[in-house]
């Protein structure tokens, strides 16, 4: 279970693009006291997210100089504990996202995904098919179902077209109270059309992510499937010890 954007992963978000706009490999990043001004919080908070940045191998600590942002080298790396747009963190690591697959569609639920989405089968849904590439190499395979109105307002998906527009941002500006994201991981192997889409073999490991999306009183609001190529997107999971 992630809570959806937290006050770090909210720094560490804002750090990623910052770094991706304004800064290259090797530049030195201005003081933390400089950093959490700008970006509207607390000298604790930012030196948090700066660590998730160096967990993640973002940005390195050197003694005597401070946070630089190192070389773009190997796989992107995303956390599997935080909910973070895709497009911005390959942004924040200084590569180009782009959408070379969206396909957006209005379709009837089986009796599966009635049953996930907490809806009567034959429910209209939409379904949501988009493939995130890293510097044109099709990285990350997105399938989500969302309902067709939340809170009785028609809900658009068409805007996420744009690789710009994350579901997320689009669903809660549609007023549901989007809560956490439950779900589990597995290792699976790529199907026919999944590796069309990924541009590997068929077969080919890829691990997926399955999950819902829910609200404040525990009702689901949008059902996911992402599958990764982990050859260019590295996933990890960063955890505190309790003290």
């Amino acid at each position: 279970m992630a809570l959806i954007r937290t006050l770090k992963a909210q720094a560490a978000a804002e750090l990623r693009k910052l770094i991706g706009e304004e800064y290259r490999p090797g530049d030195r990043l201005p003081p933390e006291g400089q950093l959490a001004q700008r970006i509207g919080v607390s000298r604790n908070t930012l030196r948090e997210a700066l660590g998730d940045l160096v967990l993640e191998g973002l940005v390195e600590r050197r003694w005597g100089v401070g946070t630089v942002v190192r070389e773009s080298t190997g796989p992107v790396s995303l956390s599997l504990t935080e909910i973070i747009p895709v497009r911005e963190i390959i942004h924040g690591y200084g590569h180009e996202a782009t959408l070379p697959h969206v396909a957006i569609e209005e379709v009837g639920c089986d009796a599966g995904l009635a049953e996930m989405l907490q809806v009567e089968p034959g429910t209209p849904v939409w379904r949501i098919e988009r493939v995130f590439a890293v510097d044109g190499t099709p990285a990350v395979l997105m399938r989500d179902h969302a309902r067709t109105r939340y809170r009785d307002q028609e809900f658009d998906p068409h805007p996420l077209s744009d690789v710009d527009v994350d579901l997320i941002t689009l669903i809660r500006e549609a007023g549901a109270p989007l809560s956490r994201m439950e779900g589990h991981l597995d290792a699976v192997e790529a199907s026919a059309t999944t590796a069309r889409l990924l541009a590997v073999e068929q077969g080919r490991p890829l691990v997926c992510v399955t999950q819902t999306c829910l609200s404040d009183r525990g009702s689901v609001l949008l059902h996911t499937e992402v599958y990764y190529r982990t050859d260019v997107i590295k996933l990890n999971i960063n955890r505190t010890v309790r003290r």
